[in-house]
């Protein structure tokens, strides 16, 4: 089964996270956050705290 989980950072979508067998993969839905797209992450609260990081910088 294929599992998708959406990464919100404040009351906005930033990402998706899709399992796949190496871990967890992202894909930026806002442009900001292109910098993490396609990296795999151990789990998708990992993926969504490197985006929770990035946004800091904005």
């Amino acid at each position: 089964m294929f599992h998708v989980y959406l990464v919100k950072i404040g009351p906005s979508a930033v990402g998706v996270v899709a399992d796949a067998p190496e871990g967890y993969r992202f894909y930026a839905i806002e442009q900001s956050f292109n910098e993490l797209e396609n990296l795999v992450f151990d789990s998708a609260e990992d993926a969504r705290s490197a985006a929770a990081l990035l946004s800091d910088r904005f």
